[in-house]
């Protein structure tokens, strides 16, 4: 017997969350295709890569910590690949957003050393 302090009060029905009921609908998510941004840690330029060409200019974004914007940099139209100089920033650890016609495509975080 299992030492719950509740175990024995008598619940009616078993204690071992039987109640949960688990429903799958049988659909698969598209592979989600991610924008990458290397190398990581990076020195003096990072490389942001899209999943497709971009039909749009979109917006790449670098915060630091405190979540203040530390570097904007434009992605023209058609791209599916950038080189953004960050080597006149600080070293230490940054979360960046690709932000496309107001909606995010993809964010992660990044690491500046020197």
């Amino acid at each position: 017997i299992p030492n719950f302090p509740n175990y024995r009060l008598g619940t009616g029905y078993p204690v071992c969350d039987s109640n949960i009921v688990y429903v799958s609908s049988g659909y698969v998510p598209p592979p989600v295709e991610e924008v990458r941004v290397w190398p990581n840690p990076a020195t003096s330029e990072v490389t942001v890569s899209l999943p497709s060409t971009l039909p749009k200019p979109s917006t790449w974004l670098l915060y630091d910590q405190l979540g203040r914007e530390v570097l904007t940099e434009q992605m023209p139209a058609g791209a599916m690949e950038q080189e953004i100089n960050v080597g006149n920033i600080p070293p230490g650890m940054y979360f960046w957003r690709a932000m496309s016609e107001g909606a995010l495509i993809g964010s992660g975080k990044l690491v500046l050393a020197r």
